[in-house]
């Protein structure tokens, strides 16, 4: 009797678009973390259109051959996973989390400052822009998301269509424990109630 060819998705499951790029506070201790201790997700809002793209390094594969030109040995170098997309904000929030900036307490008067006395002023650019924390992105369904737990996202500025953004490269760093691995895909909704 020949073999019987199945196959392995009884319905595709597309990851189509892009809804939602969210991060989340970076876990005191990676070991022992879970999706369901990833605290503090927050919508990085508003995404530069097709802004988004995918960063990783393809694997390669290094064949060595004898002197046939026949291949003897097969190396391989594994990829990397990563993205970058532009956030069109450049509030305090989104400079404190993107950059690691901090408020820069400042008072101004009135009539005598060049400045409102409302002035909000946050600084950066002293320390290297890398942030480590847990990033995902939820296709434009909100039902299916890809999330790297252990990433760095290194952040700078960029002017597009004269708005300045923030540029973000977001690198996945290895990790392997029973509850995270270097890249996850979840098929189901995000909860955006709470």
């Amino acid at each position: 009797m020949p073999t019987v060819v199945g196959q392995i998705d009884a319905v595709s499951e597309l990851f189509n678009g892009q809804g939602d790029i969210i991060v989340f506070d970076k876990p005191a201790d990676l070991s022992v973390a879970t999706l369901k201790t990833l605290a503090n997700p927050k919508s990085l809002g508003d995404i530069k259109l097709d802004s988004t793209s995918w960063s990783g390094d393809d694997p390669t594969v290094n064949l060595i051959k004898n002197e046939q030109g026949e291949t003897v040995i097969t190396t391989v170098e594994a990829g990397t996973f990563g993205f970058e997309f532009t956030a069109m904000s450049t509030s305090q929030a989104m400079l404190t989390k993107l950059f690691g900036a901090s408020a820069v307490s400042a008072s101004f008067t009135t009539n005598t400052d060049l400045f409102a006395t409302d002035s909000v002023v946050t600084g950066f650019g002293t320390t290297p822009t890398i942030v480590e924390c847990p990033i995902m992105v939820v296709n434009s369904t909100l039902n299916k998301s890809i999330i790297f737990p252990n990433a760095e996202i290194v952040s700078n500025l960029t002017i597009e269509d004269k708005v300045y953004c923030i540029k973000c490269k977001v690198t996945a760093k290895n990790i392997n424990t029973a509850n995270l691995k270097t890249v996850m895909v979840i098929s189901g909704a995000v909860d955006y109630s709470a």
